[in-house]
């Protein structure tokens, strides 16, 4: 196993160590297991494919710094995983920091409905890694496998047909 594959499923390690440290005061509804591998693209109801975060399953109320820590801490360990050079996992976790930082400064300027329908598409996604033949492929991947994944592959998982008709 390795150090990334461990930390992914060891949040509640992390929280305790978190438990100690200095904070600013501000609580959230916290992910609670923040990390890179819990990001992904899913179908809105509007049937368009939005990136987002995918597991609640360890969310509480906690500081707002402990899942960016947790998302920092989880990009390093990717990079390390991968054999990337020291000095980019640092400069990946700087630009999910500021750009965290950047997000949360315009959201504090936007109206509570905006902030609601706020969403990175998979068009700004493809935008944004126009230049990186490698990226826009395993986003195109991505996003054909997040279109297969819907509700309505669910229905006949859940369901059987009784008289003709589906039934839970």
């Amino acid at each position: 196993m390795s150090p990334f594959t461990f930390y992914r499923g060891a949040a509640i390690i992390q929280a305790r160590d978190l438990a100690n440290a200095r904070v600013s005061g501000i609580t959230i509804q916290a992910c609670g297991d923040c990390h890179l591998a819990n990001f992904g693209g899913f179908a809105s109801p509007e049937r368009k494919l939005v990136f987002d975060i995918n597991d609640f399953d360890e969310t509480f109320p906690g500081a707002w710094e402990w899942d960016l820590k947790r998302l920092g801490a989880s990009l390093i360990l990717a990079a390390r995983d991968r054999n990337f050079h020291k000095s980019i996992a640092e400069d990946v976790v700087r630009a999910a920091a500021a750009s965290y930082r950047e997000r949360m400064s315009d959201f504090a300027k936007m109206n509570v409905l905006d902030r609601w329908y706020a969403e990175l598409s998979i068009d700004d996604l493809t935008a944004y890694f126009r230049r990186d033949p490698d990226v826009l492929a395993r986003l195109l991947k991505s996003q054909k496998q997040a279109r297969s994944q819907n509700s309505e592959a669910v229905v006949p998982k859940l369901t059987a047909i009784v008289d003709g008709r589906p039934s839970n």
